[in-house]
């Protein structure tokens, strides 16, 4: 089942890479299938598939032949061909990991040209709804690019074209599934998943795909199916092969085509599964005294099914193979005559690519034989020889030799003789050799010993059954560029820790270390071990000895991102760091970013310790750390330990300003100000302090900020009316007063946060007796607000002007001038002012300063019962409810006509009562004693009656005529109290006018009761006074 799960996964992305032309090649590169499985009968195919000469149509007819797999038949099954089902070993589960594989299309990306990268989720039966791929260049750059295609759990991201000559490292991967709407997330920061963008000239063949081993590392696989092998395998081994095809290759597999129960072809007296044991018996002998190790596919002779074909490759390869030859005899027409050589497609890959180099040696050798040259062809994946797609796949380069033509006699004549199979053999053998000599093999006894690696390397022991030269190939193939150590006598962590030559010149290719150490480095005596850190980091570039401000430990451990960026942990735990990539990031970034070299010197301290080198460089910090290796550190300056700005200028173009500036006061108290003059990097903050004292000259002072603890220029302007006479709110000339002569003349520049001394006369007039600055700024907000400039957060009040505003409008509109007068008191309280002044209410206040005050007049407000119709309450509603009930009794009042009309005893009318009274300002008890008075207690028994809810008689003028009805108590109450009003103050209504005679009334004609008399009613004698009695026994 965990296969085929896998297989899904394949699946999935092989339809995410063919989903864009950009993307399809690289699927078919991986060959990854996507047809269902069948069984494949054994009766009679050939191992070369019987196909016919390509230019003389199909074989004979009674020649059986391998027909390609229809489109809808599942190849992905040919993994399990001739997998007996006692050779195979159960499926590990799959580690506990976050991805499955992470694939980068172009490890060296050409500038210009797009990036792929892919991944898969772990489990297959996800289904991804959207991704996300963030990536970081290695001078701290960031970008994210969603995903361009999705396939069941797979994924992939396509960019790049626009990004930089560098080196990129993926950091994260996020996503969401289908039917879950958490993100999940995919941490790649600790790990190696990078590529590099180069100039089109750079080679840019080759993949990356990685996977999560079982501690979570990231380990390069050569394929996406061997990184979902690697992914299910705990000890994170692969069993598919795709190995180094060039390198080290002395272990060849021959295979005889057909044999056992499956002759072959058949003609001219010969039998193909004869003929081919011939001529490979031929080969081995040559291959063998050359000093390779042959393993035959078959023997002589064996009880071979017909379809053994299929499982011939897998057995090599478990004996060790590298790379596979399937030998056989053509048949077709009596005339189709000559060699022809089978190999795969080339793509990126060594094996692939030496396939088709070896496939061409074999057909020129065999062409100079005489043989007829039918050519090279490359067979296309989903339609291969069983042999060539299961080489493929296993790893290893493989080709399919037909070497002649049985069906001809001419062929059969010249080289089928047991002479000239021997001949053919020798041919093949020595392309063999022309492709894999011995120039291109090692000896690694120093650096590799058998016992030595399977025992520390249990997963390598049982992948290869303790085979030492299975063990040996897994170590020229895998284990040096994984880091693993062969023997004893060599850590390659340690040579590459202690060579500075060998770093510079091999950087992280573990392999090359390896075989400098057994192609030189043991001759030259170098050491193999011993070597725990890393020796001779690089410290100078260009001449430059950068050591006085640049330790490379120290770098790397406050660094991580560059540790991340110029290092690599190889699969099996070597630590390789590029210290001279680091050097040159530190130089060419790291400086201009801030970023920290060494303990012994802070660019942030020195900057802010000397005022000259702010002067000179500014927050140029290359500049910085260049004057303390030119100059700085033998001038004895010091580089550490201060971390709040020094020296902070306080002098603009001849003016000292330190008596209302200082830098640290300023800054602290103005973040915006600092925030613009802050130059931020490498999270140190670089404050230009010329900048800051300008910008306080130039807007500060103007906008009212504060510059120093000692000096508050709202204080300096609130507590001397001459400077407010002189500068207004004028708050830079302000400044340059106190800096000029204030500060000289002992002038107090702090501590009167309130207006003092405010001007109170006005041509000629002294209106304190009415007036009072801060009383009338207090209760008439409108009139602060107008006459306030807010600079800074501060509020600066012309009081010049609020009086003028008091003299020429406050009066006229009756506002308040001070507390010891109110001028409606003052009205209201003399009936010879209102006949003489009516309702001109500045002639009240001109009266009260010229004679008023003289007279001994009462100006300030009426604090009991005057008889005002416009004034407060002075009782509640239950007072009046007692007088009523005490005056006719509990039972006197009419529920019987007011329950319906909203009021069902004397409570509930008093409560309306007042309310309405007081929601227009007019005495409660005014209203109450002028109903009492005009019902009778609520008896009626005149021109109005109790229904029609008229408790004043408004309207009601005579017989027939008895005036207004209401629909409710609360309707007819309020009708009153809006008379009332008119009669009593010319102020708007608070509600809809409900008073048909509202209009008639001359507004403010009557702000007494008794000035009802002869108004309200006629003749009226002594009405207001029986109101004012009744209101009087409600109050008490």
């Amino acid at each position: 089942m965990k296969k085929a799960l896998r297989a899904s996964a394949a699946f999935s992305l092989a339809a995410l890479l063919t989903i864009s032309p950009l993307m399809s090649p690289v699927a078919a590169a991986y060959a990854v299938n996507s047809v269902r499985s069948v069984n494949i009968t054994s009766d009679a195919a050939s191992a070369d598939g019987g196909v016919a000469s390509r230019d003389e149509g199909p074989a004979d007819g009674d020649m059986t032949v391998e027909q390609s797999l229809p489109v809808d038949v599942d190849e992905a099954a040919d993994e399990d061909f001739g997998a007996d089902a006692s050779l195979v070993e159960p499926q590990a589960e799959s580690t506990d990991s976050s991805f499955q594989y992470i694939y980068i299309g172009y490890p060296n990306l050409i500038s210009g040209a797009d990036q792929v990268v892919a991944f898969a989720t772990p489990n297959d039966s996800d289904t991804i709804a959207s991704a996300t791929l963030n990536y970081v260049s290695a001078n701290g750059v960031q970008g994210a690019v969603n995903a361009s295609a999705q396939a069941v759990n797979s994924a992939a991201f396509t960019f790049g074209s626009k990004l930089d000559l560098n080196t990129y490292f993926l950091t994260s991967i996020t996503y969401v599934l289908q039917g879950d709407d958490a993100e999940h997330e995919i941490d790649l920061s600790d790990r190696d998943y990078s590529f590099a963008v180069v100039e089109s000239s750079a080679n840019s063949e080759g993949t990356s795909v990685y996977y999560a081993d079982g501690e979570g590392n990231a380990v390069e696989a050569q394929s996406i199916k061997q990184a979902l092998e690697c992914a299910d395998s705990p000890d994170g081994i692969s069993t598919y092969a795709a190995r180094s095809a060039r390198k080290n290759v002395r272990v060849i597999a021959l295979d005889a085509g057909h044999g056992g129960t499956d002759p072959g072809a058949q003609g001219n007296g010969k039998s193909e599964a004869d003929l081919t044991w011939k001529i490979v018996a031929a080969c081995k002998n040559k291959l063998e005294a050359y000093g390779f190790k042959v393993v035959l596919a078959r023997e002589q002779s064996g009880g071979y099914s017909g379809n053994d074909y299929l499982y011939r490759v897998q057995r090599c390869v478990s004996q060790g193979a590298q790379a596979f030859v399937s030998f056989h005899i053509n048949s077709g027409s009596p005339v189709a005559h000559g060699a022809e050589v089978y190999a795969p497609t080339a793509n990126e890959y060594d094996y692939t690519q030496v396939s088709v180099e070896l496939a061409n040696k074999v057909m020129n050798n065999l062409a100079s034989m005489g043989l007829s040259y039918r050519g090279v062809f490359q067979m296309e994946v989903g339609d291969e020889f069983a042999v060539i797609r299961c080489a493929r796949e296993q790893g290893i380069p493989g080709i399919l030799i037909e070497h002649g033509f049985i069906s001809n006699a001419g062929d059969v004549l010249n080289y089928f003789s047991d002479e000239g199979c021997r001949r053919l053999g020798e041919a093949d053998a020595d392309a063999i050799i022309a492709q894999f000599p011995k120039s291109t093999w090692l000896d690694y006894s120093s650096v590799f010993d058998a016992n030595y690696y399977l025992s520390h390397y249990p997963d390598v022991a049982k992948a290869t059954a303790g085979n030492s030269d299975l063990a040996l190939d897994h170590f020229i193939n895998y284990g040096m560029s994984e880091g693993r150590r062969g023997s004893a006598t060599f850590d390659v962590q340690s040579y590459f820790n202690e060579y500075p030559d060998l770093r510079a010149a091999f950087g992280f290719d573990l392999v090359k270390y390896y075989e400098h150490y057994v192609t030189a480095g043991k001759a030259e005596g170098r050491h193999g071990t011993g070597c725990s850190k890393i020796e001779g980091y690089a410290t100078t570039i260009n001449g430059v000895d950068y050591s006085s401000v640049y330790d490379p430990s120290f770098y790397l451990s406050n660094n991580k991102d560059i540790r991340n960026a110029f290092s690599k942990r190889s699969p099996a735990g070597v630590v390789m760091i590029d210290d001279a990539a680091v050097l040159r990031h530190f130089v060419s970034c790291g400086m201009a970013e801030g970023r920290r070299g060494i303990e012994s010197f802070d660019v942030l301290s020195y900057y802010n310790r000397y005022p000259d080198l702010r002067r000179a460089f500014g927050a140029n910090l290359t500049a910085l750390y260049g004057h303390y290796l030119s100059s700085g550190r033998t001038e004895g300056r010091i580089a550490t330990g201060c971390d709040s700005l020094a020296g902070a200028v306080v002098s603009l173009g001849g003016t000292d300003y330190s008596p209302v500036y200082d830098f640290h006061f300023y800054t602290s108290n103005n973040g915006d100000v600092l925030n613009a003059f802050t130059a931020v990097k490498g999270g140190l903050r670089f404050v230009d302090d010329a900048a800051v004292l300008r910008h306080f000259v130039s807007c500060g002072m103007a906008e009212g900020r504060r510059g120093i603890e000692s000096f508050d220029v709202l204080s300096y302007y609130n507590r001397y009316p001459d400077l407010r006479r002189a500068f207004g709110a004028n708050l830079t000339a302000l400044y340059g007063h106190y800096l000029s002569s204030g500060r000289t003349e002992g002038r107090i520049a702090t501590g009167c946060d309130s207006l003092a001394g405010a001007v109170v006369s006005l041509g000629g007039t002294d209106y304190s007796p009415v007036y009072d600055f801060h009383f009338y700024t207090s209760n008439n907000g409108d009139v602060l607000n107008a006459f306030t400039a807010v600079k800074g957060g501060l509020r600066f009040v012309d009081d010049a002007a609020v009086l003028r505003h008091f003299v020429s409008c406050g009066m006229a509109e009756g506002r308040r001038g001070s507390e010891s007068f109110d001028v409606y008191g003052y009205r209201n309280r003399y009936t010879d002012l209102r006949k003489a002044f009516g309702l001109n209410l500045k002639s009240y206040y001109v009266h009260y300063l010229n004679c008023g005050i003289k007279e001994g007049r009462n100006g300030v407000s009426m604090t009991g019962y005057e008889g005002l119709i416009m004034s407060p309450a002075y009782s509640t509603y239950l007072d009046a409810a007692n007088q009523f009930t005490k005056t006719v009794g509990a039972k006197g009042f009419p529920s019987a006509v007011y329950t319906d009309r909203g009021a069902s005893n004397i409570r509930d009318f008093c409560r309306i009562l007042y309310e309405e009274a007081q929601s227009e300002g007019v005495s409660p008890e005014v209203l109450y004693g002028q109903v009492m008075k005009e019902t009778g207690y609520l008896k009626f028994g005149n021109l109005v009656q109790p229904d029609q809810c008229n408790f004043g008689g408004l309207g009601a003028t005579g017989a027939g005529n008895p005036g207004y009805s209401f629909g409710s108590v609360r309707e007819g109450l309020r009708a009153q109290v809006q008379h009332l009003k008119a009669y009593g103050s010319t102020k708007p209504l608070v509600n809809p006018c409900i008073d048909a005679r509202f209009k008639y009334v001359s507004r403010g004609c009557a702000p007494r009761t008794i000035d009802l008399n002869g108004k309200w009613a006629v003749p009226g004698v002594g009405y207001g006074e029986s109101i004012d009695a009744i209101a009087k026994e409600v109050i008490g």
